[in-house]
This record gives C-alpha cells, structure tokens and sequence, in this order.
C-alpha cells in the first residue's frame, strides 16, 4: 500500500477516534445529568416537563394530543397551540418505552445528530478530512448545545439540530436535498419557517443560478408549510403567548417599541452562543446575520414574558440561533486555517500548533463550564445520586389505570399516564365539578395540613404509604367530594428541610445553579424612557 495511502487511513482513523470521544462524551454527560435533574425533581420547569410528556403519552397511546396536567391552553393540536411536525414524531418514538427519561433521551439524541451536518459543513468549507474534525469540535464542545439538550423540554429545542441540517442542505449541489434540508427546517415550530429562507440566502453554494434555486425552494416549502397549517390547524385564542412573534410585532410596528431588557446581559447570557472560540464566526459574518437578528428580538422581550436570561431556566427560545453561530464559527475557523496556509513565510507546523492550542482552549473552557453548571461527565449513562422520594411512592403503589393528583411541581413523577391532575394546577379548572373524585389518589406533603384534611374527608380514605414528608392517600372507587373549595390550595415546594433530603438543590449532584428573576423595572426616568433604547 502506498505511503500517502497509509497516511490517510490512520489519519481518518485519528478523527474517527476523536468524533467518536466527542459524541460519547456528550450522550454520557448529557444522560446522565438529565436522569439526575429528572430523579430530583430539578428540570427547569417540572410542570412544562410533565405536560410535554403527557401530550407524547396520550398521542402514543390514543393518537391525540391533549394533557390534564396543566390548566388552560388549547391542546387540539399541541401544548399552546404551536403546530410542531416534531411532537408527532417524537410521540412515536416515546411509545416504545414510556418515561420522562426515555422522553429526554429522544431529545438528546435529536440534538446530538446535528453533528452530522456540522461534520459535513467543516469538510466542505476546510476541504479537508480534518474539517470532520473541526465540525465536531465547534458543534459538541460548544456549551450552549448540550445546555439546550437537556435543560428546556421544548419543541424549539430541535430547531439547532434541524436548522443544521438545512444550513447544511443549502450548500448541496441536488436539489431533493434542498427541499429536504428546508422541510427538516419547519419540523420544530412554526416560528422556524422564516429561519429556512434565511438559511437559504445566507448559504452560498459557490453558483448564483444554484443559490436562486435554493432560495426559491425554501420559499416555497415554506408558504406550502404555512398554508397547510393555517387550513388545517387555525390559531385559536386560547393558544399561548408566542414571545418571539410578538417580539416581531413590536419592532416592526410604526411606532416601533423597542423594550431591550436583555441588553444587561449580552455578556452573561448571551455570550455563552458565541463560546468557546465563537469569536472566529466574524470571519463569516453572512451567516451571523440571522441569530444575530434573533438574539435582538430575544432581547426586546420584557420580562415576565415566557423567556429567562440564564442557562439555568427557559433557554429553547435561543435553539435556531444557535445553529447560525456554530455555523458561522466553522465557516470562519475554515477560512482563517486556509488563509494562513497560504503564508509561505510561517512554518508549516504553525496551523497544526493553532489547531492544538485553540483545542485545548476550548477543553479547558468549556470543562470549566461543565463544573459551573454541574454537568455529570462521562462516557455512559450514571445513575442519579439523589431520587426524589416521591418517585417510590408512585413507582410502588399506582397502578397504570390509577388517576393520581399532586402538585404541579411534582406532576413529572404522574405525568407518564392518560389522565393525572395537579391541585394548584388543572383540578379546579379541568375537573371543577368533581374535584378529588376526579382522580383515585392524592400525593401530598403531610404538613400541608388543609390539603391531607381535604383528602381524608373522602369517602374510604386511607393512607397507603409515605415517604418522607410525602403521603400518599386512596379512596374508595367512585367517591363524591363534597368538601371541594373555592380556591386551590397551595403546595409546600419542600420549604423546610427535612430528615434524609438534601437542605438546598445546590447539593444534589446534576442540578445546575440558577438565578432568580430581576425585579420588576423601576418607574420611568428620562422623560418616559426606562431602558436603554425605548421608544416613545
């Protein structure tokens, strides 16, 4: 076999050695870390969890999409009304094996297979097997992507691997893999649709007839993509709130209204995008231009919105920026590698010296980050130290045709069947004529004094097991509640320690830290104004 052969097999084994690290790396951390947040009862919104997983259930199992978790929202298509191609999908796969883990599996994986078209987009652009490589590195070791595969159980989330693919797509030289890539790119939401003409005017194929072409096919699939929807699955009032597109209206409205409460925190939110070496994505500024116009939007939403700004809370309105950043940043890292080979006057080790050092760099950086955010690293799936004790409860004493009810903060460890109500929650909304004799059993915390009087006023009622300050009461088929109240009552979220629990989240391994909302804007200063660019 000829040398140069020789050379390039060991040299493609290397990189397939190291992707496979990588990708490794990421499902082990990213598993294991969900499966404690998930133990503990430490998503970032337990609740949205649990009617994410309800919708999945009921659609699995009945081929409908509707929850009684949570109270309001229209779920004749899906939680919100959003209309996601992904939700069927997804409900698909979680019917093969049921549970909120194997639900944040399928989101992993989802967010894991946008390394495909990252690889790709790096070999294209470097012309190079090492652009594999490069690929890799900018869309796995990126911080914000596994932040988003596992914190926020979102249909957006899948915008990053989706829009990757159709970012990829664009540069295709046939045009099926255009059409794909730009109906793979609507599959998140609705909001996606605009973002796939976007990809398409800013991915240039190297041929102007072949870049009209694309443009042409993205704008096509997506008013086909709206039009479908809007017959087939019209708004309705009681959707929720949609931030991003009300965003929209605001800036472009005359007068526009430009709230720019993000803007405290470019730097401590939304830099994160651009980690750890995101800098070079100014080399490839074109493809900056859509997430870069994403994140403004994100920022003229005012709090109390549907958005946070911390990597520790709702985080899926950042996934189809995301995909133009990492994009950007291997155009850029692939044009600055070429120019400087182009040098004859450096030495030739010197791209191999950058390459090594900008590797290490990002390790460094971003292992630093995985120890803020109390990521769980590894190469396989760990099992959580802590599990929430109401867990066994569940696990131990309901059967699948039982009708729990539990407080929505706790709906997670119930949410994995038909019907399940929350007391604080849906109850006295979905079932407000029957209350607790709309379900079969009640998980409470036993100090919650009125709420364990409430249940054992129940025809039969008897406490069946506890763990913990959790009990768990059942009463006799068919009972009739005729103590229900007036307002629901309010669920202790463990607000007092308690023997064999941890004292505060922060010590539960996987939990990751998180910030409290600012306070409400004070009153207006400067003739009115009270942000830095509002307008009148």
């Amino acid at each position: 076999m000829p040398i140069d052969r020789v050379k390039a097999v060991w040299r493609e084994l290397l990189i397939g050695l190291f992707c496979a690290v990588l990708v490794f790396g990421f499902w082990g951390t990213a598993v294991s870390t969900s499966w404690a947040r998930i133990a503990a009862m430490e998503t970032i919104e337990p609740y949205g969890f649990a009617v994410h997983e309800q919708l999945m259930f009921n659609f699995s199992q009945a081929g409908d999409f509707f929850q009684t978790v949570h109270l309001g929202y229209d779920d004749t298509w899906t939680w919100s009304g959003h209309r996601a191609l992904t939700l069927p999908i997804n409900g698909f796969f979680y019917g093969l094996s049921p549970s909120p883990l194997w639900l944040s599996k399928i989101q992993i994986f989802w967010v894991l297979s946008g390394v495909i078209p990252a690889a790709w987009l790096g070999k294209r652009h470097l012309k190079s097997v090492w652009g594999v490589a490069l690929g890799a590195t900018c869309y796995l070791l990126c911080p914000a992507t596994i932040a988003l595969s596992l914190q926020d159980y979102q249909d957006l989330v899948l915008a990053t691997p989706c829009l990757m693919w159709t970012l990829c797509a664009m540069q295709a030289k046939s045009w099926r893999w255009v059409l794909l890539g730009a109906v793979v790119g609507c599959l998140p939401r609705e909001e996606c649709v605009p973002l796939v003409l976007a990809a398409a005017l800013v991915s240039y194929p190297g041929n102007k007839r072949t870049w009209f072409r694309n443009i042409g096919i993205a704008a096509g699939v997506g008013i086909v993509y709206t039009l479908v929807l809007t017959l087939l699955f019209p708004l309705s009032e009681s959707q929720h709130d949609m931030p991003l597109v009300n965003a929209f209206r605001q800036v472009f409205q005359w007068p526009p209204q430009l709230f720019l409460d993000g803007w405290p925190y470019l730097g401590e939110f939304y830099s994160l995008l651009w980690a750890p070496i995101g800098l070079v994505a100014l080399l490839a500024p074109e493809l900056l231009l859509p997430g870069v116009a994403l994140v403004f939007l994100h920022m003229t939403i005012p709090w109390g919105h549907g958005v946070d700004r911390s990597w520790g809370g709702h985080i899926h309105h950042m996934g189809p920026a995301l995909p133009f950043f990492i994009t950007a940043a291997i155009v850029g890292s692939s044009r600055l590698l070429i120019r400087l080979q182009q040098f004859k006057r450096l030495p030739r080790q010197s791209t191999a010296i950058l390459c090594a050092a900008a590797l290490v760099f990002t390790l460094n950086w971003s292992l630093n980050w995985a120890q803020y955010y109390r990521l769980r690293l590894g190469f396989g799936a760990t099992p959580p130290t802590y599990t929430h004790p109401v867990w066994g409860l569940v696990q131990d004493n309901l059967s699948p045709d039982d009708i729990p009810i539990i407080s929505s903060r706790l709906a997670l460890a119930v949410s994995s069947r038909e019907r399940s109500y929350t007391f604080d929650e849906s109850l006295l909304e979905k079932a407000a004529i029957q209350g607790l004799g709309a379900g079969t059993h009640l998980i409470a915390d036993q100090r919650n004094t009125p709420l364990v009087q409430w249940a054992m006023k129940m025809t039969g009622a008897t406490e069946v097991a506890s763990a913990g300050p959790y009990v768990l009461i059942q009463w006799a088929d068919g009972a009739l509640d005729s103590n229900i109240p007036r307002t629901p009552p309010q669920a202790l979220q463990d607000a007092a320690p308690w023997p064999g629990m941890p004292q505060n989240r922060g010590q539960i391994a996987g939990v990751p830290p998180r910030k409290a909302p600012p306070p409400p804007p004070g009153p207006p200063q400067n003739g009115g104004q009270n942000g830095p660019f509002r307008s009148p």
